[in-house]
């Protein structure tokens, strides 16, 4: 097939690795000479050759020279300990070892090194290959997987098992265009679908140095090299999703296994990426790669179960047996069991295993079948799509390597000094993400479980390495005699281990390259803070899953992209300090990047922009203006107008993406306001439905589109609605003011055929500087030690579900100017502010109607501290949230006492609301709500500011309260004449009778505090 394919296309990329292009000619000329010098050295059909070389277009031509010997491959990691790959390699009984210079030293066996430059070899003499006749059964990869035995099993897969995988009714789209990363560990059978689906379809394969993908490569890949499909363990996947969502831009298809999918992640994905096909992949290493896939829908993450693994993929028969080997009718759960042309050839010198997992059975009325039992447990739907339900036995997959915890539990029994071994599997969020190990001495003082680590890495890959090991004088046991695995873990992962490092921590002010490394070392690793700089970060307990999460935060934190190889090469936090030094030097001031530079934005900014990846057509962070102006409107004079103002601000006109972080462009082309005039409305209700249609379309901030104007005229002919929507993005209810007097002035030169005469703004980097508090370190140890306290195990909200009918708009009512003059006084008199009172009399109101006694309430607070924030239109503005302990009794009475809590949170308002967020959210919090709070709570500080428009009266229509970001909002407006107006929005699933039930009691109570007698 591969032939077929170079004889297609012979210029055609077969292989890009770092700034070097293989064609398919070059790769077919050097593999035919590669395998000629293979035949002289005595490989032929049936032989097994160990290859053990990193990724490169040598170790592609190698394989590609041995297959057309007739004989398989056994791709081998260099980075295992020489004692396992020893081990492997006297198992094959091979004639020879195909290996790179760096590790083709002191072998007992033949070693045969290739040329690296393919170029070279590729335009030598051409070669007169005789390759021997291959049939589909024969064994073409040798896969080494954990063993129960203490002994790795060596799956034989055949060719057959491979190229199935790419008939024509496959699971995804290969063929020339097709960009694909070989990223996996060559050991695996992954490693062959990244391969072999780009070079027997025709595609590219880029050959990833790192050991595995971040972020930034995966970005770097997309843009460099045009990747555009790609595979990733569950485990990866899950960690991309939740670190930076934006970094599968570019990826036409994404196939995901190895491991369980989270329901909560997939949806995340497919809502923020709705064009790319996600493929779930399901298949034991014995049916090669994928036995099963699932093209996932929305639907599949909104059924509340698990993602389906899928259908057969083609020349593979999937069945669910019951205890006698009988099929299981649809929804009965059995053992997984596979036949096809996928299935392995056994495992290498070991017909026992091979007889035991390997049978002929009699399946009604298909007659006999070869099936492999899986001992993976699931169930057929109705419409036959498998979905798996875990394992029968104690196997586990840790970032898709299959393990047996038997081989650990023997390696681990074999040492000097130890007695009886456990190893039980270490879940978070229902995934097992590393081993847990118990032992016990065998006599005298118990083996240090340092020495027992060092002895496993000096045998077992880094995935099988225990995360916890202790020494227990004995095992747990339950009632009933049997060994219990929580208390067993409990013992084990107490901390006292690797992860609760002694030395200080990183200073909360130390804004320095090495410093934000320290930051991310200990998110990282949940160590509270305390890392030490020459500690390696995987003797501190970081595993390479971790790694891949270290990376993405410290190239957040910095600016600057970290590979996995340099973490690798550099594991420390002063050796990445020192490389990132070195490859860009530390910022002196990071929130004052040179010109032209991205703007790193204020950290409510950086959820608004997660949320627009999130889901591109949400529509709940706009922020909508609308105005009716009367008397003789020029609407060319408007256009000319917000145009003016769009030039003058630019938070207006900037693009805000993820570059790395979460940044603001102010590059490229000036995106023109949008501007629609519709048609005439007969009413005033008529023409703000057609003007809120407009506005409810989902803006491109990513282009620079932030703000969209819809203007109706009336049937009368002299009235006009003017309608605004901002992205809260570029906008807070501090930017009404300035952007209205703007417009107004604007329109006023316009009208008289002539520019503005404004003095210019600040520059948006010196606003979004001018909105950071300056506040010295230790007042910020003190504010995040407040949140870490208050805010630990905050309970979500209590909100019934959605009845039917239930619909917004929310309910409205108005505070009387007297009303809100009296709640001043009232809170003038407890030494605090109406806003403090208000928000108390709402908890109150919540509490009574939810029956929750602890709620948290979030709140946006302006950030203006600079001058040059005074007049700026951006989103200044960051949120509080408040831990409220109220009554709930239906009276004001306990208002007082909540006051205290609520000058306390406002006091430490300083620590970022998203760094708030990781010190105090639930890891195991419900990932659909969120983190901290399920409601907010706003005052505005002024009436809606009035547009001024030369001959012409105008009116504040008003903000729309049917739109909201979380379940419950309410907002209080002032209004010109000394009263208020308080708005309650909700989203869709919020009952509207819940909604306003907790209206009347919050009215209710603030006109007790208004009017009542006083309650101290």
């Amino acid at each position: 097939m591969f032939r077929q394919r170079a004889a297609e296309r012979p210029d055609a990329p077969a292989l890009i690795h770092r700034d070097t292009t293989v064609s398919y000619r070059t790769l077919e000329r050097a593999s035919d000479a590669f395998a000629a010098e293979l035949a002289r050295a005595g490989v032929g059909p049936g032989d097994v050759v160990p290859v053990l070389m990193p990724r490169s277009p040598r170790f592609v031509a190698t394989v590609l020279a041995v297959l057309k010997r007739g004989a398989a491959y056994a791709a081998l990691d260099p980075r295992w300990p020489r004692s396992r790959v020893a081990q492997l390699v006297a198992r094959t009984d091979a004639p020879l070892l195909a290996a790179a210079p760096s590790h083709a030293q002191g072998w007992s066996r033949p070693v045969w090194v290739p040329e690296a430059d393919l170029g070279a070899v590729a335009a030598g003499p051409a070669v007169d290959l005789d390759v021997p006749p291959v049939r589909e059964s024969d064994t073409a990869c040798l896969f080494f997987t954990s063993g129960s035995t203490g002994r790795p099993k060596g799956v034989l897969s055949p060719h057959a098992g491979t190229v199935r995988l790419f008939a024509p009714a496959r699971f995804m789209s290969v063929g020339p265009g097709t960009v694909m990363p070989q990223a996996a560990p060559l050991p695996w059978d992954a490693a062959s679908l990244e391969l072999w689906s780009m070079l027997l379809g025709g595609g590219t394969s880029v050959l990833v140095d790192e050991p595995y993908l971040t972020a930034d490569a995966l970005r770097t890949l997309v843009r460099n090299a045009g990747l555009n499909t790609l595979w990733l363990t569950a485990s990866i996947f899950h960690m991309l999703v939740e670190e930076d969502l934006g970094c599968f831009d570019g990826v036409r298809q994404l196939l995901v296994g190895g491991e369980r999918l989270s329901p909560a992640h997939v949806h995340r994905f497919v809502a923020a990426h709705p064009d790319t096909a996600l493929v779930n992949g399901y298949g034991p290493v014995e049916s090669t790669v994928f036995t099963t896939t699932h093209r996932i829908t929305p639907a599949d993450c909104t059924a509340g179960g698990e993602i389906p693994v899928g259908r057969p993929v083609a020349r593979t028969e999937v069945f669910v047996l019951d205890e006698r080997s009988r099929p299981c009718p649809p929804g009965s759960t059995g053992e997984i069991c596979v036949a096809g042309a996928g299935l392995a050839n056994g495992y290498l010198a070991d017909p026992a295993q091979t007889a035991k997992s390997f049978t002929d059975i009699e399946i009604a009325p298909d007659g006999p079948r070869r099936i492999y039992r899986t001992g993976d447990l699931g169930h057929f739907s109705a419409d036959g799509v498998l979905h798996y339900a875990g394992r029968a036995d104690r196997q586990v997959k840790v970032r898709g390597h299959r393990i047996e915890p038997g081989e650990v539990e023997a390696r681990i029994a074999a040492l000097p000094g130890v007695g009886r071994c456990v190893v039980v599997p270490l879940m978070e969020r229902g995934v097992c993400v590393g081993l847990a190990a118990a032992y016990t001495p065998a006599a005298g003082a118990p083996v240090p479980a340092d020495t027992v680590r060092d002895a496993l890495a000096a045998w077992l890959p880094e995935y099988l390495v225990p995360r916890a090991l202790a020494a227990v004088d004995t095992f747990p046991l339950t009632r009933n005699g049997k060994l219990d695995t929580d208390a067993l873990l409990e013992l084990v992962t107490r901390p006292t281990g690797p992860r609760t490092p002694t030395a200080p921590g990183p200073r909360p002010d130390d804004t320095s390259v090495t410093g934000q490394v320290a930051h991310a070392f200990a998110e990282t690793l949940g160590t509270g803070g305390a890392v030490p700089h020459d500690a390696s970060f995987f003797a501190l307990g970081g595993d390479s899953l971790d790694g891949a999460r270290l990376c993405v935060r410290i190239g957040a934190r910095t600016g600057v992209p970290v590979p996995a190889s340099v973490l690798i090469a550099g594991p420390t936090v002063r050796e990445l300090a020192h490389w990132i030094e070195a490859r860009a030097g530390a910022p002196e001031d990071p929130d004052r990047p040179a010109p032209g530079e991205p703007l790193p934005l204020l950290p409510a900014q950086n959820g608004f922009l997660y949320a627009q990846q999130l889901d591109p057509t949400d529509t709940s962070s706009h922020c909508e203006l609308i105005w009716r102006a009367s008397g003789g409107f020029v609407p060319g004079a408007f256009r000319a107008a917000l145009a003016d103002v769009h030039r003058r601000h630019q938070a207006l006109h900037a693009r805000y993406v993820f570059d790395r972080r979460p940044v603001a462009l102010l590059d490229g082309p000036l995106t023109p306001v949008p501007t629609i005039q519709l048609a005439p409305a007969p009413d005033q209700e008529t023409g703000l439905l057609a003007i809120r249609r407009e506005l409810g379309r989902p803006l491109d901030i990513a282009a620079g589109e932030n703000w969209r104007c819809a203007v109706a005229p009336l049937a009368s002919g002299r009235e006009w609605l003017l309608g605004l929507v901002l992205h809260h993005i570029a906008f807070d209810g501090g930017s009404v003011r300035p952007l209205a007097d703007d417009l107004s002035a604007a329109y006023a030169a316009r009208l008289r055929h002539r520019a503005p005469d404004t003095a210019p703004p600040p520059a948006l980097a010196a606003v979004l500087a001018g909105a950071r508090a300056q506040v010295n370190g230790a007042a910020l140890a003190e504010q995040r030690a407040f949140w870490r306290a208050e805010l630990t195990g905050v309970p979500p909200l209590t909100v019934p579900g959605p009845a039917a009918g239930d619909a917004p708009p929310g309910p409205t009512f108005r505070i009387p100017a007297a009303d809100w003059a009296a709640l001043e006084a009232r809170a003038h008199g407890w030494g605090s502010t109406r806003f403090a009172v208000a928000l108390a009399a709402y908890a109150e109101a919540l509490a009574a109607v939810s029956g929750d006694r602890d709620l948290a309430i979030g709140a946006p607070l302006a950030k203006r501290y600079h001058p040059d924030t005074a007049d700026a239109v951006g989103c200044l503005i960051d949120v509080v949230c408040f831990r409220m302990r109220p009554a709930g009794d239906g009276t004001a009475d306990r208002v007082p006492a909540l006051l205290a809590g609520v000058h306390a949170a406002l006091a430490a308002q300083d620590v970022p609301f998203e760094e708030v967020v990781r010190l105090a959210a639930d890891p195991a919090r419900d990932r659909s709500r969120h983190p901290l709070f399920q409601t907010l709570f706003a005052v505005q500080s002024a009436p809606p500011q009035p547009l001024v428009l030369d001959g012409c009266r105008t009116a504040f229509v008003g903000p729309r309260s049917d739109r909201a970001l979380h379940e419950l909002e309410v907002e209080v407006w002032p209004e010109d004449d000394g009263g208020a107006e308080v708005l309650l929005g909700h989203q869709p699933g919020t009952p509207a009778r819940f909604v306003a039930e907790v209206a009347a009691v919050y009215r209710r109570l603030l006109r007790e505090l208004a009017g009542g007698a006083d309650p101290t």
